[in-house]
């Protein structure tokens, strides 16, 4: 999984295997409000699966979090070899 960081100007630089199917001008804010109540959902499912173990919460929250950062990455790859049709 890529990481980005924010520069000392405030600038984030997002990796190219991260901007896969974005386009320019495209807005981030909605996806990023899909993605947090999406994360907070999952998280709850999590705590339900796992009530007395924070442990197993967290580690199953990443591995459902790194499944569906595939499945997101896989979408994007299809909206950009759709667009190019």
């Amino acid at each position: 999984m890529a990481i980005t960081k924010m520069s000392s100007k405030g600038q984030i630089v997002i990796p190219v295997e991260m901007r896969k199917g974005i386009e320019e001008g495209e807005k981030l804010e909605e996806v990023r409000s899909a993605h947090r109540e999406h994360c907070v959902e999952v998280m709850a499912e999590c705590a339900a699966d796992y009530p007395d173990d924070k442990e197993a919460q967290l580690a199953m929250f990443n591995h459902r979090c790194d499944k569906i950062f595939s499945w997101i990455q896989q979408a994007l790859d299809e909206k950009v070899r759709n667009k190019r049709q």
